[in-house]
């Protein structure tokens, strides 16, 4: 490749067009993704009381939910960081919920450190004995692996509803749901290059 600004320029805009037409194939793929039914999972919230998936979705039938591995990974911290300035905007189409893999008393703690103004609740074993991230595959039996879930409420001819799990997406380095990255990636600085400090 010549080595001129502008030929890396030309490249990298059919790249971004290509990428742009992946995502694109990526979202269809997502929206005809058959539906999943699950249980009313349960959650603790952060006085200690429960509360279930239908009632986190209130008088929405469309619901949002961060798997979070807790304290523990700064990663988890920014990305959940990066939320606060674009969750009360998914609020108007569906409510935006953490769920962190920490008891009670530490989430409340660094929700309020952090500065999370979106609703946080805590991982809790279901009657399987797995967690809620878990249940969704996103976890062993010991741990959380971060990325969000969408869930979605259906209302059968019967005048009965089901829930269902419409899509979900693993959270990483570089992805597309953390800003720190490709913002980085203009200075030149990779995912291998950066870590957050907290």
């Amino acid at each position: 490749m010549p080595n001129s600004p502008a030929t890396y320029d030309k490249h990298i805009s059919e790249l971004s067009e290509r990428i742009m037409a992946l995502k694109n194939e990526r979202a269809s793929l997502m929206r005809a993704r058959p539906r999943e039914i699950v249980s009313d999972f349960v959650f603790t919230r952060l006085d200690g009381s429960r509360c279930t998936l239908s009632e986190l979705m209130g008088e929405s039938d469309e619901l949002l939910v961060v798997h979070n591995m807790g304290k523990k990974c700064r990663y988890c911290a920014i990305w959940a960081d990066g939320f606060v300035g674009i969750a009360r905007h998914l609020a108007t189409r569906a409510p935006f919920v953490l769920c962190a893999n920490d008891p009670p008393e530490v989430a409340r703690e660094t929700a309020a450190r952090r500065g999370w103004t979106f609703q946080v609740v805590c991982n809790t074993k279901q009657p399987d004995g797995r967690g809620f991230s878990q249940s969704l595959g996103y976890g062993t039996d010991d741990d959380v692996h971060p990325g969000i879930s969408a869930f979605r409420r259906v209302r059968r001819d019967d005048g009965g509803t089901e829930l269902t799990h419409t899509a979900h997406a693993p959270f990483g380095p570089g992805d597309d749901f953390c800003a720190v990255w490709p913002v980085l990636e203009l200075l030149g600085i990779g995912v291998d290059d950066w870590s957050p400090r907290e």
